[in-house]
């Protein structure tokens, strides 16, 4: 994802060069549509590889895309509701290969 980010990155960097350096606004509006569709892939990539620990109950969900996309976040955390406690606060994000609906930390 870092490498596809890099790339979007020096591309619409590159034609906003030459916008502004030929005045020619076209390159750039026509190079948008690849970074856009990269940006909607990378996302949706994400999307289906995390799901998010609710720090109350412990049950591990998986909200809608839009929820997902436009809640605030940190590297590791998510504002969301929880489906189960309602809950509404900071979920942790956890790999989405965890199957079991509730998650409980290991007593030592």
């Amino acid at each position: 994802m870092l490498v596809v980010g890099g790339v979007m990155d020096v591309l619409e960097i590159a034609l906003l060069a030459i916008w502004i350096m030929t005045g020619n606004w076209v390159p750039f509006v026509i190079g948008l549509v690849p970074i856009v569709l990269l940006g909607v892939g990378i996302s949706v990539y994400y999307f289906r590889s995390v799901a998010y620990l609710c720090p109350n109950c412990h049950t591990v969900f998986r909200p809608k895309f839009s929820r997902m996309f436009w809640s605030a976040h940190t590297p590791y955390s998510r504002k969301l509701i929880c489906p189960n406690c309602r809950y509404d606060g900071w979920c942790l994000e956890v790999p989405a290969i965890i199957s079991e609906r509730t998650w409980r930390p290991v007593s030592r």
